[in-house]
């Protein structure tokens, strides 16, 4: 009844804008049309929120990792084969070393052998001589080739194996736990999405309640106080139908003059049942609004008023 009074006007253009839902066409008063924007929305964000809790729960089954970034298995052997050449490389360059070193024993023997020739081999000693000089020649340069590969040698230095060896026994576990990052943090990215939806349709739907608010603020009520809230009538924030016996006839009267604005005549039926007061309040709002008030009660004092019996006029009277 109140809304069939009250001028409600729901901009359902502005209702779709705030809170991100179309309908099509809704019907039913601006009041219905309101809720069903509210019911919407509401709805997605149930799901939505259903979506963050499975997202919460299976993000609190994970376990807590640091970052980690995954290795390559392939990379790490190759760089072990790589420093296993080098190493192999190393000990080639000091088994030349020791060829040379042996090389220079041997010749030494050999130039040893000829000096004692020489004493025994005077006749020689003149071919022997040159043999010792080019014997000579011959054990300089391998001395300079040795004593060059000797620093080169010296300077060398062999790979350690244990770390690489230690990089790819545990390349397993550090992919594992890269792999439990990487679900983590996509998880966590899922839980943020579905926590920005539902703050969003948190937001469009006090978005929604405030539009209500401000369109029932524009209305225009036959009592001061009356509000649409719950998906009832209030009056002065409670409950129309906890309202007390008063307030629910004065807001009635109201109700029912602005239902009759050109017949300004309002019938109470059974008005036997209003005290004094009661019929003050209704008294007072028809003479502010000039109306007629029409009684209906069971009496038999006949005094004033038409008196029916057994469903015929009785009696006539009329106030002096």
């Amino acid at each position: 009844m109140l809304l069939s009074v009250v001028d409600l006007n729901v901009d359902t253009e502005k209702l779709q804008e705030i809170s991100g839902v179309k309908l099509d066409k809704p019907t039913g008063s601006p009041l219905d049309i309101l809720n069903k924007y509210y019911a919407e929305v509401l709805e997605n964000r149930k799901l939505t929120n259903r979506q963050l809790d499975s997202a919460k729960k299976v993000l609190a089954d994970m376990p807590e990792v640091a970052k980690v970034e995954a290795v390559s298995v392939t990379e790490l052997v190759a760089e072990k084969e790589k420093l296993e050449k080098i190493n192999r490389d190393n000990k080639l360059a000091r088994d030349s070393v020791k060829v040379k070193s042996d090389e220079i024993a041997v010749l030494t023997r050999v130039a040893n052998a000829i000096s004692a020739k020489i004493l025994e081999l005077e006749k020689q000693l003149t071919t022997e001589r040159e043999k010792l000089v080019s014997q000579n020649k011959l054990i300089k340069t391998s001395q300079s080739e040795h004593d060059s590969l000797k620093i080169t040698s010296d300077a060398l230095q062999d790979k350690h194996l244990t770390e690489i060896n230690t990089k790819i026994q545990t390349a397993d576990e550090t992919n594992r736990k890269a792999q439990q990052y990487i679900n983590r943090t996509a998880k966590q990215a899922e839980m943020d999405k579905y926590q920005l939806e539902s703050d969003d349709y948190t937001a469009k739907l006090k978005k929604i309640a405030d539009y209500k608010n401000e369109i029932v603020n524009k209305t225009k009520f036959p009592v001061e106080g009356l509000d649409f809230a719950n998906g009832g009538v209030t009056y002065n924030k409670i409950p129309f139908k906890q309202a007390s016996g008063s307030q629910t006839l004065k807001v009635s009267t109201a109700i029912g003059m602005a239902l009759n604005p050109r017949l300004r005549v309002m019938l109470i039926d059974g008005a036997e049942s209003l005290d004094s007061a009661q019929m003050g309040i209704i008294s007072s709002m028809a003479a502010n609004q000039d109306y007629q008030l029409w009684l209906t009660r069971v009496s038999e004092d006949e005094k004033v008023g038409i008196y029916i019996e057994d469903g015929e006029i009785k009696n006539l009277e009329v106030a002096e």
